[in-house]
């Protein structure tokens, strides 16, 4: 599977790293301090992702799965109609355009920062 073209490596990513080592040592969930230092991680690790758009990616990217997977013919309910499913898709598919806006503002934001540099 070819990674997504927004994709980075890990190493870009700096608490990615971090969390990925603090990981590898396999703290037990049961000890002191284990959550507090879990939600740092994740909160560090959105931040991150959040600063240069790929966190607004994987929205759009969640989204576009979630109407596609709507459309399926299994996933409907006895009360749905083909109206309400259209909306419903198209409403997933709006917000992802937005998130896909969000971080294509970001990236050209970080590259006029980079030749302002």
């Amino acid at each position: 599977m070819q990674p997504a073209p927004h994709s980075y490596p890990v190493t870009a990513y700096p608490a990615r790293a971090a969390f990925n080592a603090w990981q590898a040592t396999w703290p037990d969930p049961a000890s002191p301090g284990y959550r507090e230092a879990l939600r740092f991680h994740q909160a560090a690790m959105e931040a991150e992702a959040k600063a240069d758009g790929s966190w607004h990616d994987e929205r759009a990217d969640g989204l576009e799965r979630a109407a596609e997977t709507r459309l399926l013919p299994d996933r409907r309910c006895p009360f749905d109609t083909d109206e309400s499913i259209a909306a419903e898709v198209e409403d997933m598919r709006s917000r992802a355009r937005a998130f896909r806006r969000e971080a294509s503002a970001i990236r050209a934001s970080l590259v006029q920062g980079r030749a302002a540099a």
